[in-house]
């Protein structure tokens, strides 16, 4: 939603009223103006939304007070005195003038519901809008004692928490069940001591590095029922570690041998790759494999790793865990996401390991913007969180009409979080921006990067034409073991002539 002037003329004779205008389903209001008879006071304007729906609330007043209540009625004069016989009897005494009624109390503004075409004088009152969004407000005289005043509202074009996730090389179940690692090395089987608390995982072949590095990892089992989690707190040598059984989803039925194709194993966090197993997600910033439940977002999968033709997209998935989910077949396309409360299953899935996406750019989050919107010192703001695993470079860009501007890089630690703001702004022209972002490769804020050298920028994108607005993803260029993602976003316009 952007431009949103008043289709009506608003006046209100009495200044005694609250105006409260709901415009249902309305994005776009034209070719009206607010017009003040004797605007003594200075106007303010607040907006607030439900959904689609902007009310719009002005505030004229205070009103005067309420009709007091009537006065009391006078007493009864004295009856006169009885005359003489033949002489008529004195007039009675005049009754006592009845207590005039009390002042009203101030009256509240009321409410007035304004109909299409309807109109309002506002004289000497003030206009509030109670939200956050920001309001751009012009003012142009019209005669003697009137203005014309428009209102540009500016709500986020993109904003949410909900997440866009890109996992790492896994594992694809039949019945949707995504699960991140690796079968172990050497067709290794695998028996643990028992079912609940810490207990000894014991490998048929060398599996593990047998250092410091195995702690942290994630062994993944299938019991025939569910998938559970062993994250291991102790190491001993490459084939025996402590693992922890917490039995967070259901009770782990077996203790095994389990097969090799019932074992799936992650890095560490330690920083140090493990070869040929991915990064657990960092997801709910858990390091051992217990999340806030449900972690729900969306995931990017590449064609025909979910199912034989899917094609490759952003699909509904709900993590219980750094290293299980489950995908859905729900998928993002554009504008701001929606939470997927029910989510439909996919009729079968392949069951099969898939591989994470090598050094691709993905377009995250996006939205159209209307040619004219910005005008011609108009600015987009971007608010970026990120979380990451692995160790060679990830970014998350904001692009506006295929134009990057500033990026986060994660890279240095095989755990990372990153977040920061950009913006861009016309410089008095709708087809000349700028922007600009610093020299570092990674840290808390916008950075070059693999961009090149930071600085001033001035891009040329045409805003009098539509132009799309997005965050988009680089992936490794030499891992498919790794994560990132977009945690929570807003990307916001503000409008200016």
């Amino acid at each position: 939603m952007q431009n949103l002037p008043f289709t009506n003329q608003i006046r209100d004779l009495s200044s005694n009223t609250l105006l409260s205008v709901l415009l249902a389903n309305t994005s776009n209001l034209a070719n009206s103006s607010v017009q003040y008879v004797t605007a003594a006071n200075s106007s303010n304007l607040n907006v607030s939304t439900t959904g689609a729906n902007v009310i719009i609330d002005l505030k004229v007043g205070p009103g005067a007070g309420a009709t007091g209540p009537t006065g009391n009625t006078g007493n009864t004069g004295a009856t006169g005195a009885t005359g003489t016989s033949g002489t008529t009897g004195a007039t009675g005494a005049t009754g006592a003038t009845g207590v005039t009624g009390a002042t009203g109390a101030a009256a509240n503004a009321n409410n007035v519901t304004v109909y299409a075409n309807g109109s309002l004088i506002l004289a000497n009152s003030n206009l509030n809008f109670n939200n956050t969004y920001s309001i751009n407000v012009s003012a142009t005289a019209n005669g003697t004692n009137q203005t014309n005043v428009a209102f540009s509202v500016n709500p986020p074009i993109i904003q949410s928490a909900i997440p866009f996730i890109v996992p790492p090389s896994g594992y694809m179940a039949a019945n949707g069940v995504v699960v991140i690692g690796q079968n172990p090395a050497n067709s290794a089987t695998l028996t643990l001591s028992g079912n609940t608390g810490n207990v000894t995982a014991t490998f048929s072949a060398n599996t593990l590095l047998g250092t410091t590095n195995d702690v942290s990892r994630i062994i993944t089992v299938f019991d025939g029922t569910g998938y559970h989690n062993l994250p291991i707190v102790t190491f001993s040598n490459t084939t025996v570690a402590t693992v922890n059984v917490s039995n967070n989803n259901g009770v782990l039925l077996n203790t095994g041998p389990f097969a090799t194709a019932n074992i799936w194993l992650t890095a560490g966090l330690s920083g140090n790759i493990t070869t040929g197993y991915s990064f657990q997600l960092p997801i709910a910033m858990s390091l051992a494999g217990v999340v806030i439940n449900p972690y729900a977002g969306y995931s990017y999968f590449l064609a025909n790793t979910i199912s034989s033709n899917n094609t490759a997209g952003w699909y509904w998935s709900v993590w219980t865990s750094n290293t299980t989910g489950i995908v859905y077949n729900n998928s993002y396309s554009n504008a701001n996401p929606t939470y997927i409360s029910s989510p439909t299953a996919f009729n079968t899935t392949t069951a099969n390991a898939y591989s994470g996406p090598l050094n691709l750019t993905i377009t995250g989050p996006a939205s159209g913007l209307s040619g004219n919107t910005l005008g011609n010192n108009g600015r987009i703001e971007n608010q970026l969180l990120c979380t990451s695993t692995g160790v060679t470079n990830k970014t998350v860009r904001p692009s506006f009409g295929g134009t990057v501007y500033g990026q986060l890089q994660m890279s240095s630690s095989s755990y990372y979080t990153q977040g920061g703001s950009i913006s861009l702004t016309n410089r008095g022209v709708a087809n000349v921006q700028f922007y600009s972002y610093g020299n570092g490769t990674t840290g808390g804020d916008f950075n070059n990067g693999s961009l090149g050298a930071g600085g001033p920028k001035t891009p040329n994108v045409d805003t009098s034409n539509n132009q799309s607005v997005a965050i988009t993803f680089v992936t490794s260029s030499s891992s498919v073991y790794e994560s990132v993602i977009l945690e929570a976003y807003s990307v916001k316009i503000f409008p200016h002539s």
